[in-house]
């Protein structure tokens, strides 16, 4: 049996079932027999457990005695399908973005890989970005280096939704890759301005960096005797392109409704400890405003 969690109840259910039933079955019974629950869209609804999204093939790795609990997505996060002039355009964005990180021979590259394995590098994303939560998929993928660098960076699975769908469903997908690239990538001295552009050799062979000839050896040399530092010819840096201003993202539009009515809790929760304003209130969204089962809710979400 688990301990089966809803917006403010929770009762005891054989695991067995809820596997034997599917998830989606499972879902449907509850929009249509739930008080809680009656009448959502069953696309809506997920299991979390330990602060991720369950898949089927995960719950059945859920033991006895566990918990999980039933949350509903915002309709904003349903994923609904990308046509190809979509996904090209998401695609030739985040070339941009991760144009100055492609060189593979770039050793500033590696510091990627030990940040990506430090105790916090989850933490600090969720704490940034707490509607992760809801995409299990590219969770798993931030966790790792290696598989961000094939998803993200080289963008292996290029127009393919079924693996690595999140770029094309997750309308958080580019911001949060720039601002973990640029974050990390600035201490490692990358610039976002930086672009890798291969120098073709004799032959066809590309390198990233001017070949040493004997002239430049010889140019260096002569500069440093007569006292002045060599330096390569330095480009002018194009002008930043202005600022438009943008206006609302339709998932903040569609979700803020939701978020009104709850300062008294939300004050509340935040003398229990929780600082997070966003993550209190996707919590209370998930409760209707119940501050208790807000609390129990952000322990999972943060464990």
């Amino acid at each position: 049996m688990v301990y089966l969690h809803l917006k403010t109840t929770c009762k005891e259910v054989p695991i067995s079932d809820i596997i034997a039933t599917g998830q989606l079955k499972f879902f449907a019974n509850l929009s249509e027999n739930s008080t809680e629950f009656r009448g959502q869209n069953k696309e809506r609804f997920r299991f979390l457990h330990n602060g991720r999204l369950l898949s089927e093939e995960n719950l059945k790795n859920v033991d006895d005695n566990n918990s999980i609990r039933v949350i509903l997505l915002p309709e904003s996060k349903i994923k609904k399908p990308s046509t190809n002039d979509d996904r090209k355009k998401i695609d030739s964005e985040l070339s941009q973005i991760v144009a100055p990180y492609k060189n593979p021979e770039d050793r500033r590259n590696h510091g990627f890989a030990h940040d990506f394995a430090l105790p916090d590098h989850m933490t600090k994303i969720m704490k940034a970005h707490p509607r992760l939560v809801f995409d299990s998929e590219f969770i798993s993928v931030l966790q790792d280096w290696y598989m961000f660098r094939g998803h993200c960076v080289r963008n292996t699975f290029k127009g393919k939704e079924d693996r690595g769908g999140f770029k094309y469903s997750n309308p958080e997908f580019l911001a949060v890759v720039k601002e973990l690239l640029a974050t990390i990538g600035a201490r490692y001295g990358f610039s976002q301005n930086e672009q890798f552009r291969p120098v073709q050799r004799p032959g066809g062979q590309q390198q990233g960096a001017q070949p040493i000839t004997q002239a430049l050896l010889q140019n260096a040399l002569q500069a440093a005797l007569a006292g002045v530092a060599a330096a390569p010819p330095t480009r002018q840096a194009a002008p930043p392109a202005p600022v438009q201003a943008q206006p609302p993202a339709l998932d903040q539009q569609e979700d803020e409704p939701m978020q009104q009515g709850y300062e008294q809790q939300v004050a509340q929760l935040q003398e229990y400890g929780f600082e997070n304003r966003e993550l209190i209130l996707l919590a209370l969204e998930q409760t209707d405003g119940n501050v208790e089962a807000a609390a129990e809710l952000l322990i999972d979400l943060q464990s």
